[in-house]
């Protein structure tokens, strides 16, 4: 698969009208939200919502037909 790293405060994944998500980094770890569109996200199976939700390692994220998983380096 496709490796993206998360270097910036704030990366955004998604399409626009269907559903885009933040990833950002912030001093307890790194935080996924979902910031607009029709189709819900998943994390892990569960949809979540516009509050920020903390990430861990291995985690799933789903958005817009596309699957990714979240890998913390040290």
């Amino acid at each position: 698969g496709l490796e993206m790293p998360v270097v910036k405060a704030v990366t955004t994944f998604g399409k626009p009208g269907v559903c885009v998500v933040s990833v950002a980094h912030r001093r307890g770890g790194f935080f996924v939200t979902h910031l607009g569109g029709s189709t819900a996200p998943l994390l892990n199976g569960a949809a979540f919502g516009a509050e920020p939700v903390q990430l861990t390692d291995a985690d799933i994220l789903e958005l817009a037909g596309t699957r990714m998983r979240f890998q913390l380096r040290e």
